[in-house]
């Protein structure tokens, strides 16, 4: 759907700027969402 490809979108610009990249197999501690 296209829900899931903008929640992923803005899932990648919040984590991959803080050079976290993002497990497919797990789930990253989220602090500031």
């Amino acid at each position: 759907p296209q829900q899931m490809k903008e929640a992923i979108a803005i899932y990648k610009e919040l984590f991959e700027p803080m050079g976290q990249p993002i497990p497919k197999s797990k789930t990253p501690r989220r602090k500031s969402i």
